[in-house]
């Protein structure tokens, strides 16, 4: 006869997979316990069984080589219905198991009792049984026996997965610590190569980390940053300011809040340096807080000069433009408006050859027509380059001795209008092209000068 299935078999295989013993090899542990229900039950046989999905799996045996079998033929499928032990004295007088092929052929089972192998959450896994060839009867002694060996079995059961759990828990603490060594590592190369110095403080100013470059902008002790003295740090770089109250003032001012901060440091020596800290949160509590300084003395001497240079750029008459490396127009000011007659908004990342229209290499004296009613004219130099220049109508327009540039091939670009006086004489004044500002342009030599003035005498 096959056993009907459990009400909750479902939830009672999910737990058999939990416990993750389903074929694995012998376990001394185990193997003691059916030795002991053999030897206490006085049988030639007994197994540690789980009845699985189709089949019984025989954990641990004792006087049989058997492996598995159906779970149709398996008298433990008939154990696990009940909760307490089940005793087959004479299987032939059970119409359960009287046709059942293992009693009718091998192993001849005549005998059968199995107590119930129960989790602490209620699921019976399978059965601690013993098998006789013979009919007989189990002594309660015998039976108190095998329900101890068979809480012994779950209690095996139990540490096992307990065991498995640690080793797969410690398995991925060990992950962790590797990603975290690593994470770590990558952190400290990462502050070691930044320009910045960097401080790591917790909540009450201690030094909790720091790089090269932040002893570095400071000159702090090595001692000190050992130590992890976090106000002695503070008050010794109170010390390079002025106004050391006031610099220790605004470090507690920042602490006080929960907010980022930023803000310009300038120490007695010149130095200008941008201050940056970032509050740390530990699940939502400010546990310190990381402070970089960044040393922008240069940037901010080079913004003053760029804010010169373009106030001087945009109030000259002279036209001058801007372009990068392929040419193509960056800048273009009042004066090449006016000298030109476009807008910077129609000049703007354009080619200044397309623009003007240039678009070969002109002969020594070649006059060509370009952009705005302008004609140009090729002179070589008696300086290193070229000298181009313009001509609109009878106006006498010049480029420096970077002359090619109007052919993009250079940096900035400076058209002058030299034209003064009337229009029946030609003057020609010596190059400016803003060589203060630049530092490109140099004065016409004279022998050029003359060379012009013939070319456009006639």
């Amino acid at each position: 006869m096959i056993a009907p299935l459990p009400s909750n078999e479902a939830e009672r295989l999910d737990a058999l997979k939990r416990y993750e013993i389903l074929d694995t090899g012998p376990e001394q542990a185990f193997d003691d316990i059916t030795l002991l229900a053999s030897q206490i039950c006085k049988t030639e046989v007994a197994t540690i069984t789980f009845i699985d999905g189709g089949r019984q799996w025989f954990k641990s045996k004792v006087g049989t080589t058997t492996c598995e079998t159906s779970r149709d033929l398996a008298f433990c499928a008939h154990g696990i219905l009940q909760s307490e032990t089940l005793v087959v004295e004479s299987v032939l007088e059970d119409h359960r198991f009287s046709t059942n092929p293992l009693v009718t052929g091998e192993p001849k089972i005549r005998f059968y009792a199995g107590a119930p192998l129960v989790t602490p959450d209620g699921y019976s896994l399978g059965m601690l049984c013993v098998i006789a060839p013979v009919a007989r009867k189990l002594s309660l002694e015998q039976g108190v026996g095998l329900r101890a060996l068979a809480r012994q079995v779950v209690a095996q059961l139990e540490l096992r997965r307990s065991a498995v759990e640690v080793h797969r828990t410690n398995g991925v603490l060990e992950q962790r610590t590797r990603e975290l060594a690593q994470a770590l590592m990558i952190m400290r190369a990462t502050m070691e190569s930044t320009t910045d110095g960097i401080l790591v403080t917790d909540d009450q100013l201690k030094i909790i980390d720091s790089n090269a470059k932040y002893i570095d902008i400071w000159k702090v002790p090595a001692d000190v940053m050992t130590a992890g003295l976090g106000n002695k740090v503070r008050d010794l770089a109170s010390l390079k300011f002025a106004d050391p109250r006031g610099f220790i003032a605004r470090i507690e001012e920042i602490r006080a809040s929960d907010q980022d901060s930023f803000d310009l440091l300038e120490p007695k020596d010149g130095r200008i340096l941008e201050r940056y800290s970032k509050v740390l949160t530990v699940e939502g509590n400010e546990a310190g807080r990381v402070w970089s300084f960044r040393d922008v003395t240069q940037r901010h001497l080079a913004e003053i000069t760029s804010r010169r240079l373009a106030a001087i750029v945009a109030s000259t008459d002279d036209a001058i433009m801007g372009k990068d490396l392929n040419g193509i127009i960056t800048d273009w000011n009042l004066g090449a408006e006016r000298i030109f007659g476009y807008a910077s908004e129609e000049m703007i990342d354009e080619s200044i050859m397309r623009s003007l229209r240039i678009d070969r290499h002109m002969a020594d004296g070649e006059k060509l027509p370009i952009a705005g009613g302008l004609h140009v004219v090729h002179i070589p130099g008696h300086c290193a380059g070229q000298v181009a220049f313009l001509w609109q109508g009878e106006r006498l327009l010049i480029a420096g001795d970077v002359g090619m540039n109007i052919l993009g091939l250079g940096d900035p670009v400076g058209f002058e209008d030299i034209e003064e006086g009337r229009r029946s004489q030609r003057k020609v004044a010596t190059l400016r092209f803003n060589a203060a500002v630049f530092g490109h342009g140099r004065p016409i030599h004279s022998g050029a000068s003359e060379r012009i003035r013939s070319k456009w005498a006639r």
